[in-house]
């Protein structure tokens, strides 16, 4: 239960909210983490609308062993200094 307070969809600010149209509400219904699909998939690279995809994604596709896979690869990239910015 660990992973759920650190992997979540990333917060979006207000005028974000349109490129998720009608599936903000299920994007809402998830708590925020500090890293999560789109942190690890792309990142600074990736522009809406697949950013919204890739969060949705993320919550469609929930686990604890997802969860996991993203923390290790949020660590081995922060130690590779991959997609920071």
């Amino acid at each position: 239960m660990v992973s759920l307070l650190l992997v979540g969809p990333r917060p979006i600010l207000f005028f974000e909210a349109k490129e998720y149209g009608e599936r903000l509400p299920y994007l809402l219904i998830c708590k925020p983490g500090i890293t999560g699909y789109w942190t690890t998939h792309g990142r600074s690279k990736v522009l809406f609308p697949q950013r919204a995809d890739l969060e949705l994604y993320y919550l469609q596709y929930y686990s604890t062993k997802n969860d996991i896979k993203l923390l290790i690869r949020t660590i081995s990239q922060i130690i590779n200094g991959l997609d920071a910015y």
